[in-house]
């Protein structure tokens, strides 16, 4: 199989991608799953069961049946290890739930500081 790109190896999974197509492989090389998600551009490596993906310049995350759990719509949306994403919205920065709920942002913060 001649690919143009493959992630590294995490939670099992490999992200691959080929002629402009992502899937993820076993370490047996064996495919599991594609992604499915028009406009993908980027599939990134699991943590947490999830990993993240881009779609048209907006960040999103799939679990590990390439189901989307966050939709593709933050500027920037980085896994931790923990189960929460650093994200950036707009001028907003901070943390949300692999729910998309947000636990802290700039948002939060007082406008005016004393």
């Amino acid at each position: 199989m001649e690919c143009d790109w493959t992630g590294y190896f995490s939670e099992g999974l490999a992200a691959v991608n080929m002629k402009d197509s992502f899937f993820y492989i076993d370490k047996t090389g064996n495919k599991v799953f594609s992604v499915n998600i028009p406009g993908v551009v980027y599939a990134g490596t699991f943590l947490n069961g999830l990993a993240v993906i881009v779609v048209n310049d907006k960040y999103g995350c799939i679990d590990r049946q390439g189901n989307i759990v966050l939709k593709p719509e933050y500027d920037n949306l980085s896994n931790t290890k923990f189960p929460v994403f650093q994200f950036r919205k707009g001028d907003t920065f901070g943390y949300i739930d692999i729910k998309g709920k947000v636990i802290w942002s700039t948002d939060t913060l007082p406008k005016k500081l004393f």
